[in-house]
């Protein structure tokens, strides 16, 4: 089944650079997440002491990162590696054709960052458990939190643009 076909704009060796940096990731993350029983008694000592202000912080970037790792083209990359990828030259244009695999752990990783509500789940465990065993993170929290409402007031007055133009255009079609 074909995903989706786009012009290919990233040169190869970028895409290998992203591919170390995410290995780096993964091991790193898979380190934390084999020490964080170490940090659940003070994990449980804290939920409790969690203010509202923290868990806005949070659950914006927690929506954040889902929205970049599920829609931004920064990260296609990363979904790439999860799809069958075809180069096709049409016209003289080299395309990329991306198909879901049918089978194995790459289906469920692209149905993983092809669904936003999942991926928010798994990212969501990521960042609390950063926010509680690592706080170096949490500045990085807090960016991408005011990552999050930017992008929310963008895309209001995007929305609020789109309709003032809208209803401008039917005023003069009448």
């Amino acid at each position: 089944m074909l995903v989706s076909k786009k012009e290919k704009t990233y040169p190869q060796s970028l895409s290998m650079l992203w591919s170390g940096l995410f290995v780096v990731l993964v091991v790193f993350f898979m380190l934390l997440f084999a020490f964080f029983p170490y940090g659940l008694d003070f994990l449980a000592l804290e939920l409790v002491e969690m203010d509202l202000y923290e868990f806005l912080i949070l659950a914006l970037a927690t929506q954040r990162l889902t929205r970049l790792f599920v829609y931004d083209s920064i990260m296609q990359f990363f979904r790439d590696w999860f799809l069958d990828l075809k180069e096709v030259t049409e016209n003289g244009v080299t395309y990329i054709e991306r198909h879901k695999p049918t089978t194995n752990v790459r289906r469920l990783m692209y149905e993983l960052f092809a669904c936003p509500w999942c991926a928010s789940v798994w990212l969501g465990l990521i960042v609390v458990g950063t926010f509680f065993t690592m706080p170096i993170f949490n500045f990085l929290w807090m960016v991408l939190a005011v990552s999050g409402v930017a992008s929310f007031i963008q895309i209001s007055i995007n929305k609020l643009g789109w309709q003032a133009e809208k209803t401008k255009i039917e005023c003069q079609n009448k």
